[in-house]
């Protein structure tokens, strides 16, 4: 590659003239406007408490019964009083709707003459998972399954410490 003549002075000539006067900035600030918050020391040693945006909800996962009024639109059910309110459970699907012509995804348990009146044990159903793994029977009146609450694993993230923690200014990976 060939460098024209003159082309390395004219480049620092272009540049002197380009960086003789400091930058304009794009946007002028206003003066009404509020300066950024002070930056935060954190403490590298203290523990991270994080606190959900979105309140947790506690998942019923006890194995002997189902809440009632728990169960929504779609889900499996053994019977009606499992079913969320204004809905009620299919006794030939053995799901939650709100209308006779709702019509749910499979898998459906295929029963006949299921209704709630009638032991789930008892029923005659071409699915072979009714009534066994199709949920559980609901609680007894003042009976509930025990919430756990899921745990969400936060692993903190420290990119850099401040020069106040650390007295040199970079950050701690020594970059």
């Amino acid at each position: 590659m060939e460098i024209a003549a003159g082309s390395a002075s004219d480049a620092l000539n272009s540049h002197a003239t380009n960086c003789a006067n400091p930058p304009q900035p794009d946007v002028e600030a206003s003066s009404s406007a509020t300066p950024p918050p002070p930056a935060v020391i954190v403490d590298p040693i203290a523990p991270i408490v994080v606190v959900p945006v979105v309140p947790v909800v506690p998942v019923f996962v006890d194995p002997n019964c189902t809440p009632k009024r728990s169960v929504g639109s779609c889900e499996k059910c053994q019977n009606g009083d499992q079913c969320s309110v204004g809905s009620f459970c299919c006794p030939f699907m053995k799901k939650c709707v709100a209308t006779s012509s709702t019509s749910c995804s499979y898998p459906i348990a295929s029963c006949y003459g299921c209704y709630d009146s009638v032991d789930p044990n008892a029923c005659s159903c071409s699915n072979a998972d009714f009534p066994a793994t199709w949920g559980h029977p609901t609680c007894a009146e003042g009976v509930e399954p025990t919430p756990v609450v899921p745990v969400v694993p936060v692993v903190p993230v420290v990119t850099a410490v401040s020069e106040a923690l650390t007295g040199v200014g970079a950050d701690y990976r020594g970059a």
